[in-house]
């Protein structure tokens, strides 16, 4: 088994995020790791019809959508005072999760999941799920401590 050096941190900017990120600081601090925040900006579905067909629109809900994540991923990070990096790319979350891992050479990926089931799942799909079946290395996924899954 290989030592714990670097850990990205897949940041939606839920409250799950939130746990995910405190789990990260765990192993980090057991470790004596650096963490990687990383943020996935992807146009909502419902822009992006129009902006393709107005190129100036497009680039100006690309520019406040990064404008507020990296606002946002600040926010996460002041929160820890350790040695990190912050990158945000645009793209979509499963497939740069993925690239940033790579690029990082991270050795553990920590993300939080949304526990979706049934048929939301199959229509949403699940990044967390793509990362773990895709990933260069071990993926911890953490869900909410107040999500409970019910047997059918």
């Amino acid at each position: 088994m290989n030592e714990i050096r670097k850990i990205l941190v897949a940041i939606d900017f839920s409250k799950n995020s939130r746990i995910a990120l405190d789990w990260a600081v765990f192993f980090a601090d057991k470790f004596d790791a650096r963490i990687i925040l990383f943020h996935a900006f992807a146009m909502p579905d419902v822009m992006k019809e129009p902006a393709q067909r107005h190129r100036s629109l497009n680039k100006d809900i690309m520019s406040r959508g990064k404008e507020k994540a990296a606002i946002d991923l600040r926010v996460f990070a002041d929160k820890y005072n350790e040695n990190k990096i912050t990158e945000i790319t645009e793209g979509k979350p499963f497939i740069e999760i993925i690239k940033a891992a790579r690029n990082y050479d991270a050795d553990l990926i920590v993300m939080g999941t949304h526990g979706r089931t049934g048929l939301t799942s199959m229509l949403i799909g699940s990044v967390a799920e793509k990362v773990v079946r895709k990933a260069p290395c071990p993926v911890l996924t953490v869900k909410h401590p107040d999500f409970k899954f019910e047997m059918p």
